[in-house]
Parts: structure tokens; C-alpha cells; sequence
């Protein structure tokens, strides 16, 4: 996560405060242009949503490779590739299964048998995570009541954002008819808000300079 790299690179203070408040300047800006290019490239076709980011996330990866140092004390082969497997499979096959239970019946065999292999993967990959050297989710830390209730406030923030995000979409585009373009400038003052205000935070988490 570009946050944890952050954290861990800069020192606690106004040095971290002022990377992470960039970095969700830039996040905001993404945000905010992104909504416009997307709004462009859904009125020419909709596919070309799902074309574009990926020269642009390619890019990124170069990037970061040339510029992001590398953590020289990670240890050798602190790798989990089973547990990303099972458990990207497991989330993309769960996800797949509630998209499609609409149409094919919740109580569909290939609904269930797609539960069911979602089951199966996600369990696998706890089993993983309590064997493996380096794993990728350290259970113990759900141990701790602050790191817990901090999750679970960001997924109910971000769950309900997302979640109405994209019902007004559909509510304006698809009921009040409004093109994808208009839809975009709609959500625009939301990014902004957050461009605009990311460095005033950084600057009152810094406090006065002497």
C-alpha cells in the first residue's frame, strides 16, 4: 500500500504529515481528473474505461520500480504467494457470484457451486496465513481493539461512499438521464474538496512553525 510506504519511510512529524497530505492531493487529483476522462471516454464507449488504465498502471509500476528505494532489511523470501492466490481467487470468485446470482437465481447450482469455491479458497487462505513464515495478514493484530475499530470505520466509510456513489450514478444516469460527462462533473466538487483540503491538514496537523 502507497500509505505504509509512506509511514515507513518518513518519520513520524510534519516530514510524514506533509507526505501523506500529497499524497492524497495527488489521490484527490486522480480522483477529480479521472471522473472527466472517464465521463469523456464512457460518452465515446464504455469499454474504453477499462482499456486506458492499464498503459497508465504500467507506467506507474515503472515508475515506482526506478524510484521507490528498496527495503533492504525485508528478509530473503519473506514471499506468500499461496495466500495471494487463494485469496485474490477467493474474493474475485465471491464477487462473481453475487453479480451473477440476479440473473441465474440465488439458489442456482452455479451460484452455490461459486459460493461454495469462494468458501473453500477464502478458508484455504486462512489456514495459509496460520502456517506460512511471512504471511500476508498477521492475524494477531486483530487482537488489538484500536486497529479494529480503526478498520472497521474505514469500511463503513468507504462502503457507504462507494455504495452511494454508485447508486447516484445510476439514479441520474439511468433515471433522470443524464450523460456520463454531466455525471462526472456532478461528483466533481468531492475530489476537489479533498485537493483543496489536504495541505490546510497537513499544515494544522504540523502546527505553528516557530
Amino acid at each position: 500500500m502507497p500509505s505504509s510506504i509512506l509511514t515507513t519511510t518518513f518519520p513520524e512529524g510534519p516530514q510524514r504529515n506533509r507526505a501523506l497530505s500529497v499524497f492524497s492531493l495527488f489521490g484527490a487529483l486522480g480522483y477529480s481528473s479521472g471522473l472527466i476522462l472517464g465521463g469523456l471516454l464512457t460518452g465515446i464507449g464504455w469499454r474504453w474505461t477499462f482499456l486506458m488504465p492499464v498503459p497508465l498502471a504500467l507506467l506507474a509500476v515503472v515508475v515506482g520500480a526506478l524510484l521507490i528505494p528498496r527495503d533492504h532489511r525485508t528478509e530473503s523470501g519473506g514471499q506468500d504467494p499461496a495466500g495471494a492466490i487463494t485469496l485474490t481467487a477467493g474474493m474475485l470468485l465471491a464477487v462473481y457470484a453475487v453479480v451473477t446470482a440476479p440473473d441465474l437465481g440465488w439458489t442456482d447450482a452455479a451460484t452455490l457451486a461459486t459460493f461454495g469455491a469462494a468458501v473453500v479458497l477464502l478458508l484455504a487462505f486462512v489456514l495459509i496465513e496460520r502456517r506460512v513464515r511471512h504471511p500476508l495478514v498477521r492475524f494477531g493484530i486483530l487482537r488489538q481493539g484500536t486497529t479494529i475499530r480503526a478498520n472497521l470505520s474505514m469500511v463503513a466509510l468507504m462502503g457507504a461512499y462507494l455504495s452511494f456513489q454508485f447508486m447516484m450514478t445510476l439514479f441520474l444516469q439511468d433515471g433522470r438521464g443524464w450523460s456520463p460527462l454531466r455525471m462526472a462533473f456532478a461528483l466533481l466538487p468531492v475530489g476537489l474538496i479533498v485537493a483543496i483540503g489536504s495541505p490546510l491538514a497537513s499544515s494544522t496537523a504540523s502546527g505553528p512553525r516557530r
